[in-house]
């Protein structure tokens, strides 16, 4: 991942200023991440740096969620542990654009954001170990998301590395190992895949490929879900962080418009 942070724009400048919204998107479609500054910590002017770019995209976490450690939901992000490096969403049909993180509040130590640049990992998986980089465009994986006491069992399907039909570059990374099913158990390429698998995986831990920020209200960070991972230290007190979905066809939509102005 990039030490070399992009540029924060100011909130209230960007919701009246399309150069800065542009400046926001390319930085985004450039970095996989994007900063806005001064940004109130409430849900609703976290929700208007969001609807800048597009609608928001609704789940069954609602429109937007608020991640604390009171296991209000039967999962390990509403838990104070280390959470490792995923991108959200792998169990739908079409994972979210982007994730907009808003810390609102945290009163202990820890709780450290890490993001990962799963392009250049993956580049660097072709370069070493190309019949990995192979199996992982291949090897079909299924992603399920189930939450009994809500009724909820989500699924998504597709390669750990997506590749764009046209041109053969990678379009999107499927990354959160603990939801993993294997469709075909009995394939001559499963002990492939899942060493491919671990090599991905543990790559992405290096040190060398993880950025740690903290995020502290008034900061919001906009992550490209499709291609940046994220995860986070453990943490100590409580800690509020917000979040909400943008849809990936909306993003690139909003960018091709903003450079049209120019033309």
């Amino acid at each position: 991942m990039t030490k070399c942070m992009p540029e924060a724009v100011d909130f209230t400048q960007y919701l009246k200023d399309d150069e800065l919204l542009k400046m926001v998107l390319k930085n985004l479609l450039r970095y996989g991440i994007a900063f806005v500054k001064n940004v109130p910590p409430t849900i609703e002017d976290t929700k208007n740096v969001a609807e800048r770019i597009s609608f928001i995209k609704e789940t069954f976490w609602g429109k937007h969620w608020l991640l604390t450690s009171d296991l209000k939901w039967a999962d390990r992000a509403f838990t104070n542990e280390r959470f490792n490096c995923h991108n959200d969403t792998t169990y739908l049909s079409e994972p979210a654009g982007a994730v907009i993180f808003h810390c609102v509040g945290h009163d202990g130590e820890g709780g450290m954001t890490l993001l990962v640049d799963a392009f250049n990992v993956a580049e660097k998986l072709k370069t070493k170990h190309p019949g990995y980089y192979d199996i992982l465009t291949k090897f079909p994986v299924r992603h399920d998301k189930i939450i009994p006491d809500r009724k909820i069992h989500s699924v998504g399907e597709g390669h750990v590395l997506q590749l764009c039909p046209a041109t053969g570059e990678l379009r999107l990374v499927r990354h959160e190992p603990t939801s993993v099913c294997t469709r075909h158990s009995e394939s001559k390429d499963l002990g492939l895949f899942y060493h491919a698998l671990s090599t991905f995986t543990k790559e992405m831990s290096s040190p060398e490929n993880v950025l740690q920020l903290k995020l502290k209200p008034g900061l919001v960070c906009i992550v490209d879900n499709w291609r940046v991972l994220h995860g986070r230290t453990s943490f100590t007190g409580k800690r509020q962080m917000l979040g909400i979905y943008l849809p990936r066809d909306e993003i690139d939509s909003r960018y091709r418009t903003l450079l049209n102005l120019d033309i």
